[in-house]
């Protein structure tokens, strides 16, 4: 789905048209690759601030973290009430 995305802006366009056709963004198709991809894209965002960054994640591109949040849900099978590190920092 993100194949085309090249950068956060990009990804937030995408998923404010796919949330359109749906109720909940857990019925939104994604794969462990659009996971992946996005991932990098918010580290590569977030770099050495982290702070304003991810002030910049909440207020511009709160579709993508929202999404990257429930993947690494599913994905890894936690639960929200888990917290664990949700980035790579590789």
């Amino acid at each position: 789905m993100l194949e085309k995305c090249t950068n956060l802006e990009d990804c937030e366009r995408l998923f404010s048209v796919e949330m359109e056709n749906v109720t909940f963004l857990g019925q939104v198709d994604f794969t462990k690759e659009d996971i992946e991809k996005l991932g990098v894209l918010i580290r590569d965002q977030i770099g050495q601030d982290i702070q304003q960054e991810t002030r910049y994640l909440v207020n511009h591109v709160p579709a993508c973290l929202s999404f990257f949040w429930l993947a690494k849900m599913k994905f890894e099978n936690h639960r929200p009430e888990q917290p664990h590190c949700i980035i790579d920092s590789g």
